[in-house]
């Protein structure tokens, strides 16, 4: 009887597996399978993509998938390094040029200068109709020791061929540092995996030079990582003062202190963000402001303020998940509601921590001092327009000669744009884009004469020129004593 009892018994397990239910996994991959086979239209290689990344969109806009062929570019941005030629380069009137070199790449010791415009990467022609911007990535994309052939048409029209080898080039997330008048200023666009050190190294050499007041620019800075923005916090705190804490549904609770051993305690301190100020810069702005310690000025941060995680998996993609919320010192959130953007998380009113100061609540970080007071939004997207313009671009990159300077404030003392080149500009514009521009406002014209030097110190002699331009054209300076 026992064969007919073990074989009664497998029977019974065969129906019982098969009334229950599957496990999600299962489901997911038959779902796919029936998808894949059956689907009235194709779907393509990348179904399984599809629909994990739109599991995670439902989830909150910060929890995503990277496939394994993207992860190395978007870790890039993180690293105090990446491979490749080292410039920038933009599409002008369908024809590719480069913008900016960067300084001491493998490009500027080949002998690549702002204006060039590459005709051809190894066998990849850009003189082709509508060239695309991923079509020239892809060409100019690279990992080290690998040969790049590019043909270049020089501004004196004449061709010739480089073989560049690709390397790794600079990445400092600090692009500029420098003393302006008694303001010592350092940038910031991201915070990298080397943030901190490249602080202290800014810092030290400003404070070698002397300053009244230590202005930090994160404005436009998306964050990166969370530990370096700690780490700089803890150069403006006092020993136990809370940096900033985290917690999640299935992760502990944790708490972050300052040290008390930071390398400017004591002095003056503003921070400038706006809009695109998101997570790392926040928690720095936000801890700052919630201790009395840093005047804050600008506009209204983004309003991140989740924890992502990376889980790896076996075919190199990536996927960043949501596991805590970060907390500032007084306790309140500065993470968006993403049900409701409108809405705010927090139900408390907050004051700081020293002064007892209300502050506003929630949906990002909110300055101390509104900046800049906008004239008005026609004037405001007229100078957009016209620095977004390809005949801008086209000003740039052929009216303009280099020449030497010895440092940003030579360059802001002798370089001016001519006002009649200015006005011939936009009469241009007006005339091929069919559009008014407020060539009647003397503060237009100036304020386009400006923002074109600006742009010229940017694509021809780098970061710190540029922000240093920014710097003498913007009057955040003058609301430090308010």
């Amino acid at each position: 009887m026992q064969p007919i009892i073990y074989s009664a018994l497998l029977c019974i397990g065969l129906v019982i597996g098969f009334l229950i239910p599957k496990n999600s996994s299962s489901k997911f991959t038959e779902v796919l399978d029936i998808v894949k086979q059956d689907y009235v239209d194709s779907v393509g290689d990348d179904l399984e993509y599809q629909m994990v990344t739109k599991f995670l969109s439902s989830l909150d806009p910060h929890s995503v998938y990277i496939p394994a062929k993207y992860y190395k570019y978007s870790q890039e941005s993180l690293k105090g390094n990446y491979e490749g030629i080292g410039i920038e380069f933009g599409i002008v009137d369908s024809q590719v040029f480069v913008m900016r070199v960067v300084e001491d790449g493998p490009a500027f010791k080949a002998g690549l200068e702002t204006g060039d415009q590459i005709l051809m990467a190894n066998d990849v022609d850009f003189q082709e109709p509508k060239v695309s911007y991923k079509t020239v990535v892809e060409a100019l994309k690279g990992f080290a020791k690998e040969v790049l052939v590019l043909k270049i048409k020089k501004r004196d029209e004449s061709e010739k061929m480089y073989s560049i080898t690709r390397a790794s080039v600079a990445n400092s997330s600090i692009r500029a540092s420098f003393v302006y008048g008694d303001i010592g200023y350092i940038n910031f666009n991201r915070f990298s995996n080397n943030s901190h050190k490249e602080f202290l190294d800014a810092l030290h050499g400003l404070q070698e030079t002397g300053f009244k007041t230590l202005v930090i620019d994160l404005r436009g800075n998306g964050g990166g990582f969370l530990n370096e923005a700690k780490k700089i916090a803890n150069e403006f705190l006092e020993k136990d003062q809370l940096i900033a804490y985290i917690k999640g549904r299935n992760r502990k609770e944790k708490y972050f202190y300052a040290d008390g051993e930071g390398s400017y305690i004591k002095g003056n301190l503003v921070l400038l963000i706006d809009n695109n100020s998101a997570s790392a810069s926040e928690i720095l702005a936000g801890t700052l402001q919630d201790h009395d310690r840093a005047k804050i000025i600008g506009k209204p941060s983004y309003g991140k303020g989740l924890v992502q995680e990376t889980f790896y998996f076996k075919d190199s993609s990536t996927m960043k998940l949501t596991v805590s919320r970060y907390y500032l010192p007084t306790g309140r959130s500065i993470q968006k509601n993403y049900e409701s953007l409108k809405d705010s998380l927090n139900a408390d009113t907050f004051f700081t921590l020293k002064r007892k100061r209300k502050m506003v609540d929630g949906n990002g970080i909110h300055p101390d001092i509104e900046f800049p007071n906008e004239l008005n939004d026609t004037f405001e997207n007229a100078i957009w327009y016209v620095l977004n313009n390809q005949l801008t671009d086209i000003f740039v990159l052929k009216d303009y000669s280099k020449k030497s300077y010895k440092n940003p404030k030579d360059f802001v003392a002798k370089y001016k744009v001519g006002k009649m080149k200015a006005i011939n500009l936009l009469l241009n514009i007006q005339r091929v884009e069919r559009i008014s521009l407020p060539l009647e406002s003397p503060a237009f014209i100036n304020r386009v004469q400006e923002e074109i030097r600006n742009k010229i110190a940017y694509n021809y002699y780098g970061t710190e020129f540029y922000h240093y331009c920014e710097a003498d054209s913007e009057d955040w300076a003058s609301l430090i004593s308010k």
